[in-house]
């Protein structure tokens, strides 16, 4: 059967009683069918543009994470979408952090000055550096993604894993990329020169 649809999927007791039974296909088929879904809402919650994919990738690692624990009333649909309002409400708190850090580290002004030159050059080296850090297979991961823009289901064929790991892999680099911004950043509001930290894998 194509599952493309909420509509398509077995029914909700059937999908639980698989997650607890550590069934990735179960979470597959709930990837396939909400993904698109969960984009378009959670894009109407982010303050900016982009982020959606990783905020829903997020909440279907969650849930994951949950599966042996689920047990609730309600729709399973309904489930996903507070997940995924979850996540994205917590993506843009960091965000908002975030940004209000930098304009710390340089306060707006009219026009391009050296330090926002600087600034940003040095964020570009560090953003490399902590890339080129992360273990083999999750540069790899990280790479494919974000350089040649493979969705998550073409990297899980292009290296034979599954999508769920595909999935934790991509999480996992992104926690470790964004906590070395977030340290610079912070190193940056003492007036110290913030080194990126190391990507643990």
């Amino acid at each position: 059967m194509n599952i493309g649809s909420p509509a398509n999927l077995p029914p909700d007791a059937e999908i639980i009683r698989r997650l607890h039974e550590d069934d990735e296909s179960a979470l597959e088929l709930l990837v396939a069918a909400y993904w698109k879904r969960l984009e378009r809402f959670v894009d109407g919650i982010l303050d900016t543009e982009g982020g959606a994919e990783d905020v829903v990738q997020e909440a279907f690692i969650r849930l994951w994470n949950r599966r042996r624990e689920l047990k609730f009333e309600g729709s399973f649909k309904a489930f996903l979408f507070t997940l995924a309002r979850n996540a994205a409400i917590d993506e843009r708190r960091r965000s908002g952090r975030r940004l209000a850090l930098s304009k710390k580290i340089d306060p707006p002004v009219a026009g391009p000055s050296p330090l926002t030159a600087a600034v940003t050059s040095e964020l570009r080296q560090i953003a490399f550096a902590a890339v080129e850090r992360l273990p083999e297979r999750r540069r790899e991961i990280f790479k494919l993604a974000r350089t040649e823009g493979f969705s998550y289901k073409e990297i899980s064929e292009v290296l034979g894993l599954s999508l769920q790991t595909v999935a934790n892999q991509m999480s996992r680099a992104l926690t470790a990329l964004h906590e070395d911004l977030d340290r610079t950043l912070e190193n940056g509001q003492d007036g110290t020169s913030g080194g990126a930290g190391s990507c643990h894998s």
